[in-house]
């Protein structure tokens, strides 16, 4: 066995976006932007089963050619050797980087933030449905329900509808559309009655806004 050959079988099968070259890790130009487009889909949705979906509707495929998973994506997105390095028998190796260490970073916060706990009810007494009823997390549950028609809606696609209608507000001077899944639930719920008194205030939306309305729900 050659010197390259044994790199090669302790280091296994180069990651998706990579290919073996004389024994080194090089980026593979056809499954690269691949990966580079997870990463962007997944900070934008925010849902592993979502950003896999979209990659399966365009064409793409893994390099065996099944349909990506979300155990799919979350492999990829937490993998190191997107940000430039990968463990080798205990031994740190450098190679390119496919994203930023930025990028990996903030998407590997959100999938933390992601995990474990029942969510926090944000919008606690501030959400109505379009029928009037009010909306709120029951035990064991990710999704507001109406009280009165007992329609549903996730969590974090409350979230992300609210985020994106206020994604130029700044809060800690960033953009809140930016940073809002790597808030703290307490300052979550603080901009939410900030934008509640605001409402309260100023009824009439700004000429030249164009908010982005909630499907059969609104915010009180």
């Amino acid at each position: 066995m050659t010197e390259n050959e044994s790199v090669r079988s302790r280091g296994g099968a180069a990651p998706f976006g990579y290919m073996w070259r004389d024994g080194c890790l090089e980026i593979d130009e056809k499954e690269a932007p691949v990966r580079r487009l997870i990463f962007d889909l997944f900070l934008r949705h925010r849902r592993k089963r979502t950003v896999a979906k979209m990659l399966n509707d365009l064409g793409y495929r893994t390099r065996s050619g099944a349909d990506f998973s979300d155990m799919a994506i979350d492999r990829l997105l937490r993998d190191t050797t997107a940000k430039g390095f990968r463990n080798e028998v205990g031994i740190q190796v450098n190679v390119d980087p496919i994203v930023g260490l930025d990028i990996w970073e903030r998407a590997n916060r959100l999938l933390s933030v992601r995990e474990g706990k029942q969510p926090a009810n944000t919008f606690a007494g501030r959400t109505r449905c379009s029928c009037g009823g009010a909306m709120n997390i029951p035990s064991k549950s990710n999704k507001y329900v109406c009280s009165t028609c007992r329609f549903k809606i996730p969590q974090e696609d409350l979230e992300y509808i609210f985020a994106s209608q206020i994604e130029s507000l700044t809060f800690g001077g960033h953009r809140v559309g930016e940073r809002w899944a790597l808030l703290s639930d307490v300052n979550k719920r603080l901009i939410v009655e900030h934008q509640h008194l605001s409402n309260v205030r100023n009824p009439v939306p700004k000429p030249g806004t164009n908010p982005i309305p909630i499907p059969k729900i609104h915010l009180t």
